[in-house]
């Protein structure tokens, strides 16, 4: 039952975001100055996609003519490394002291991510919402929109009324799925609805992308199991695959109406279901074989191949700045080549000193860490200097910092001295290459262009030390030796 306050006639909900993931194999840290933080009325027409949903929620509770506490929304894209311990707590010490000043609550509504982590800290979010349900007591309702590529933690079902994840590869149904948690948080203050968590471990890793199959059906099936009498809401948790803790792999999340049986069935049923649906990133296993095909057509085709290096995009927090697989296609002979947005600080603050036209020897790339790759020596002329180059995406404009491009024999590197979460060919002509001159494109982003996705690594050959096992891929037969029943990690408690 909510807390109530007989002398308020309104319900009162609090809000709050902190988004971020953090990659466990990126040696950049996420300091201050990667976060954003954004307060009610501040901003306006520039908000993040996590702020919009926090106005969202105000805009719906208005409708119920409730009132709506509101701290900050801070989020850090392109993500990185881990968090600075100090910076992650002070986030927390800012929402946490909103939270206390606009006491009694009837509710909580966070926007959060689900693989936050700082030094110290493998759980951000389950942090947090344990300091949450202290400050608030265990009849509070608290409900949480997280990405699907989380890490869903004890914690978080253990002090969480409500979770929902987006359910798109791409996340498009953001506001739907906040739209979704309202309602049923509303449900609850308003006692329709009664919500009961349950979490099954489908012991896997992948990628799951609903614009293929098997996944594209799963998803289908997802959505019509979701209308069954009974049914709350069904999550399917792809995972997040750079962090190196106990929590990382896919799961199945199902809330049900008080139905501890129902749950139960529903969240084994549809995650053994999701375990059948591995296999997408099988595509990224062999980097050899794929740039065989995508040599051959583009020698056939003669048209720009545009490639996309999963192991250093910045959307996975990695330093953008790797080599691996450009020197691998130099080696084929393959130096027709634009390759950016790279980052490489020290080069560009190099090729602004030297200028437009000097002619260096550069060292580009493979600074970040062993991931990176070895750096490559080359002779390079400085072609163009940009200062704090602004470029347009499709998740707004982004600051990429200064930047230089810089050309060696055929190939162009578009070198930036701040990660870039987005882009697509046009920042290239933006920045004077020409795509269609050039026989290969290779971005350091996830695109939304028809892309050949390559891998220089897969997940199973990353330096795990702390994920639980038995789990696929490392494991064939993860379910093999395992009661199924006993695979359930967590029924929520709220």
């Amino acid at each position: 039952m909510p807390a109530k306050d007989v002398q308020r006639a309104k319900m009162k909900l609090f809000t709050a975001g902190l988004a971020t993931e953090s990659s466990d194999f990126t040696p950049i840290p996420t300091t201050v100055k990667e976060w954003t933080i954004e307060r009610s009325g501040a901003n306006v027409g520039k908000q993040t996609n996590f702020r919009e949903v926090l106005t969202l929620f105000r805009e719906l509770a208005e409708v119920r003519d409730w009132e709506v506490a509101e701290s900050i929304c801070a989020s850090s894209f392109p993500p990185g490394g881990r968090t600075v311990r100090t910076v992650y707590e002070n986030l927390r010490s800012i929402i946490l002291e909103d939270l206390q000043q606009a006491m009694p609550v009837d509710g909580v509504l966070l926007q959060l991510h689900g693989a936050a982590m700082a030094h110290g800290y493998d759980d951000c979010e389950g942090d947090l919402l344990e300091h949450i349900r202290n400050i608030v007591g265990p009849n509070v309702p608290i409900g949480i929109e997280l990405d699907p590529h989380c890490l869903m933690t004890d914690k978080m079902m253990e002090n969480a009324t409500v979770i929902i994840l987006y359910k798109t590869f791409l996340h498009t149904d953001i506001k739907e799925r906040a739209v979704e948690l309202f309602n049923l948080i509303a449900d609850t203050l308003e006692e329709r609805i009664k919500p009961l968590m349950v979490l099954f471990d489908c012991k896997m890793i992948d990628n799951f992308d609903e614009a293929q199959e098997p996944m594209k059906s799963f998803l289908e099936n997802v959505y019509v199991r979701e209308r069954e009498d009974g049914i709350l809401s069904i999550s399917p948790v792809h995972g997040f695959p750079l962090a190196d803790t106990a929590d990382m792999g896919s799961k199945m999340l199902v809330i049900t109406d008080n139905d501890l049986g129902l749950a139960n069935q529903m969240a084994e049923e549809l995650g053994m279901a999701f375990y059948e649906t591995r296999g997408q990133m099988a595509q990224l296993e062999n980097m050899d074989k794929v740039l065989d095909q995508v040599q051959a057509k583009a020698t056939k085709e003669n048209t720009c191949q545009i490639l996309e290096e999963w192991t250093d995009i910045a959307g996975g927090g990695f330093p953008t700045d790797g080599t691996v697989l450009l020197q691998a296609m130099f080696k084929r002979g393959m130096t027709n080549v634009a390759a950016g947005l790279m980052w490489d600080p020290l080069a560009v603050s190099i090729s602004h000193d030297a200028g437009p036209g000097a002619e260096l020897v550069m060292r580009i790339g493979g600074k970040g860490g062993p991931l990176s790759g070895a750096p490559m020596d080359l002779n390079v002329v400085v072609e163009r200097v940009y200062s704090e180059l602004v470029i347009s995406t499709w998740l707004g404009d982004m600051n990429a910092g200064d930047a230089a491009v810089l050309r060696s024999d055929n190939t162009e590197f578009l070198l930036v001295s701040k990660r870039v979460l987005a882009y697509d060919q046009q920042v290239f002509r933006d920045m004077g290459v020409e795509p269609n001159d050039k026989d290969y494109l290779l971005l350091k982003i996830m695109s939304r262009e028809d892309v050949t996705p390559i891998s220089c690594l897969i997940y199973k050959n990353f330096p795990f030390t702390r994920i639980t096992r038995p789990k696929w891929p490392w494991d064939e037969n993860p379910f093999e030796d395992v009661a199924i029943s006993s695979v359930k990690v967590c029924q929520g408690k709220r």
